[in-house]
């Protein structure tokens, strides 16, 4: 992550003005003599005498007012509007004009350009009009090959979306991008592919389509205007896949497979020309229906993945982005496979408002062919996801297979953006927040290969995706926080008086403002003789405040008593509720004459996924504090493992300084997602000076919070005849106390067939608190064929509130004859 990226896209924004308010845009170096048609296309005319050209228009429409308009649909209205009108008012003459030589043309107003097919002379005559900024040939850029991986087998969940933490973000935060809408310009998509049907937004249910504003086909590839979606490459069905891709019976391939998909066709074949491409822009910013009437910038997508690109340094798409900037919409873009040379990432993922997605591997290596450095100062690919031997659907038999491309590091990109806006639907159309939380939370990788820094470099930009890191960062309306208080203990001396410090807590989300009043009250101590009473008084704590400390004033005295207690009370929280309301403070005597001695408290601390959270023990002195005090502490393993569970912590000193009842020492356990029992580890005290200890030894406990399915396997005999049952096991092991569901279903992949026995629908079993197993029985039938032992599968999906360990369980019919 980079610390400047906070002002990246004030930069992006910067550059995109310039880009749109340049008088020429030229994709190639420009004529001669002022001329305003470029090189290459001069020597098309020259050589064909006629050829197919971009007429491109001075006047931009001025789209800087759009993020200002009170709703979604009102901004993407107020864009399509200003484009619309702009190329109107500018294209009037040229399209007259053209009209009256009877010339071939097609208008476009996303980049207010007319594509012209013509002679060198009316080429010549168009550069002389005054409304005429360039003159330029037509391109094409290709969709990227998908190079054949590595054989990757069947995974509960891919690994690509595991290695960002999607999976995370849909068991912590219950979502998988639900309320989303995600675009593809691409080679077309298999709509009714079994990982996509369901998420397309297409599907009315019932097995009923409408294609209408769901589906875009420029240059009519897959039929008529009424032709479902198609895909006769395989890059599309690919790429959306990884976004949104899950067929419910243990293909979870999308990153997030809630959201809803929509598509245009802006690659003909392997290759995309410049004119689908531009169509299929203008419709992402205003889908139509399958006709191209009727446009809707209400029905635009959130977030456009664009699997395809070329050379880096050219702008010619550069005005499409920012229409899609000033809309709202998030452009994902590939960094391209022509690594990997510096200088080699492709347009348009290398403007400065595209945000480029680079390739990594299981390895957490860079793919050697990721696309790696714009050629400029500006610092691409912006970020790194899966790449490499990740598992998708493609068309063929509506199967899956894996491939290795920045395409579909990309696709991890959109999804993650997806799960960002779903979890925090204020995020919805601020695509500068989004890229700052993105690159904030990614993980940074060091290498300068082709410049930039350690944390936002050419060849990783601000390093590896984290889904997890950016969801948890962003401005979620999560529940209220709560807010709690523990116990305190002081020595109550002589004379004077000393501080009972209690620690308020507040837990959960820290991003607001809360506060709570507390009060003290008597127990066996009584105010004022004993402590200095606290009226009722209101703690506040600001944004990312989480622990808030409250002092009691504790009277010293020289009688010979036992120890006293008073309660510290909360009451009457503000944005936030109270689960322990008192706190119990304990003035302990110190004139029984007892040596002080030193004492080590056990806690508990739940370990989390990821990362590291403190272990705080508080080592207590009793008996008299007048004096200074000190003692050794170090930890030591019980069933946790140092350096993997813990981060142990060798022999260091504690001085308790004159008055001073407690310290705190804090051991950071680190997390995991293990499916694994509670685990322990120790902190010992040694070595006092000016006291004794009396308990040595605190406990820390490791509380395991990761639930897991697994299944058995299971074999029976067939008999001869009739039915009989074979049931496998379903457990749930690891932390029992929520309730977790997990799908289930037989698969007849095996030798075992359905004349074998009766197949089990996709069922979903739920799992109580403290229920830990569940069977699952599957008849089986009898015959008298003299044949081999016979298996099928019974596999688990789709769990909730858990993980999968073992997701298939082999059923073995042995067979008696």
């Amino acid at each position: 992550m980079r610390p400047q990226s906070a002002f990246r896209p004030l930069v992006a924004m910067a550059v995109a003005l310039a880009v749109m308010l340049a008088p020429t845009s030229s994709l190639g170096a420009r004529s001669p003599a002022g001329s305003k048609i470029t090189r290459p296309l001069a020597k098309q005319l020259q050589d064909a005498g006629q050829a197919t050209f971009w007429v491109r228009l001075g006047e931009q429409a001025d789209l800087a007012g759009a993020e200002k308009a009170s709703d979604r649909t009102e901004r993407g209205a107020s864009v399509v509007a200003a484009l619309q009108q702009t190329a109107s008012r500018s294209q009037k003459g040229l399209i007259d004009a053209l009209k009256a030589e009877k010339a071939e043309f097609q208008p476009f107003w996303i980049v207010n350009a007319v594509r012209v097919t013509g002679s060198a002379a009316l080429a010549d005559r168009v550069a002389r009009r005054t409304e005429v900024a360039a003159v330029s040939e037509a391109q094409s850029f290709p969709a990227p090959e998908l190079t054949v991986a590595d054989a990757n087998t069947l995974a509960a969940v891919e690994w690509g979306v595991s290695a960002i933490n999607a999976d995370d973000v849909w068991s912590t935060f219950n979502n998988t991008g639900e309320g989303v809408v995600v675009a593809g310009i691409d080679t077309g998509v298999k709509f009714d592919h079994p990982a996509l049907v369901n998420q397309y937004r297409g599907n009315v249910g019932g097995g009923v389509f409408n294609h209408n504003y769901s589906w875009w086909d420029p240059a009519r590839i897959c039929g008529i205007a009424t032709a479902p979606p198609c895909d006769n490459v395989g890059v599309g069905t690919y790429t959306m896949g990884t976004v949104a891709g899950d067929d419910g019976a243990g293909n979870q391939i999308g990153v997030a497979p809630g959201v809803k998909w929509i598509d245009a066709k802006g690659c003909e074949t392997s290759s995309c020309s410049d004119a689908a491409l531009l169509s299929a822009a203008q419709w992402i910013l205003a889908p139509t229906d399958v006709n191209g009437q009727n446009p809707k910038p209400e029905m635009r997508p959130h977030i456009v993945v664009n699997p395809w690109g070329g050379g880096p340094n050219n702008p010619w798409f550069g005005q499409a982005v920012n229409a899609w900037l000033a809309s709202g919409i998030f452009p994902v873009f590939m960094a391209g496979n022509a690594g990997p040379g510096c200088g080699t990432a492709s347009s348009p993922g290398d403007y400065l408002g595209s945000y480029s997605v680079g390739a990594f591997d299981e390895a957490g290596e860079i793919a050697d062919y990721s696309g790696r450095g714009s050629g400029v100062a500006v610092v691409k690919p912006d970020i790194a996801a899966p790449g490499h031997n990740v598992r998708s659907s493609i068309p063929a038999g509506n199967g899956y297979s894996t491939f290795n491309t920045t395409a579909s590091a990309a696709a991890h990109v959109a999804g993650t953006v997806a799960l960002l806006w779903s979890s925090a639907p204020s995020l919805k159309g601020n695509v500068a927040a989004t890229k700052t939380l993105l690159d904030d939370a990614a993980t940074d990788v060091s290498d300068l290969t082709c410049g930039g820094t350690a944390g936002d470099n050419m060849v990783w930009g601000e390093g590896k995706l984290d889904a997890l890191a950016a969801v948890e960062a962003a401005p979620r309306s999560d529940p209220a926080p709560s807010i709690s208080i523990n116990d305190a203990t002081v020595d109550e001396g002589q004379f004077g008086v000393r501080v009972a410090s209690f620690t308020v807590t507040r837990a959960g989300s820290s991003g607001g403002v809360s506060s709570v009043q507390f009060q003290t009250t008597d127990a066996s101590a009584s105010a004022p003789s004993d402590y200095v009473a606290i009226p009722p008084t209101t703690v506040y704590f600001g944004v990312g405040d989480t622990t808030k400390t409250l002092g009691v004033q504790v009277k010293g005295d020289l009688a010979a008593e036992p120890d006293e207690t008073f309660n510290m009370v909360l009451s009457n929280p503000f944005n936030a509720t109270i689960s322990d309301d008192t706190g119990v403070g304990t003035i302990v005597n110190d004139d029984s004459g007892t040596p002080s001695q030193f004492s080590i408290d056990d806690v508990s601390v739940v370990e989390g996924d990821s990362g590291t959270r403190p272990a705080r023990f508080t080592v207590s002195r009793s008996g008299s504090t007048e004096s200074a005090a000190a003692v050794r502490y170090s930890t030591s393993a019980g069933t946790a493992t140092p350096g993997t569970d813990f981060r142990s912590r060798a022999s260091t000193l504690l001085i308790f300084s004159a008055g001073q009842a407690s310290r705190t020492v804090d051991v950071l356990v680190r997390g995991d997602r293990a499916v694994e029992p509670d685990e322990t580890f120790n902190v010992d005290l040694t070595s006092p000076l000016g006291a004794s200890i009396g308990d040595g030894v605190g406990v820390g406990t490791i509380v395991n919070d990761d639930t897991g399915f697994s299944v058995d396997d299971v074999q029976a005999t067939e008999g001869d005849s009739g039915t009989s049952s074979l049931t496998f096991t379903v457990t749930r092991s690891g932390d029992l106390s929520g309730t977790s569901t997990v799908r289930v279903k037989t698969r007849t992949t095996f030798s075992a067939n359905v004349l074998d026995y009766v197949t089990v629908p996709l069922t979903t079993l739920t799992f109580g608190p403290d229920e830990a197993t569940k069977p699952v029985a599957v008849t089986i039938r009898g015959d008298n064929t003299v044949e081999g032992d016979e298996t099928f599968a019974l596999v688990l999906s789709a769990p909730v509130n858990a993980r999968i360990t073992d997701s298939i369980g082999i059923g073995t019919i042995l067979n008696d004859d």
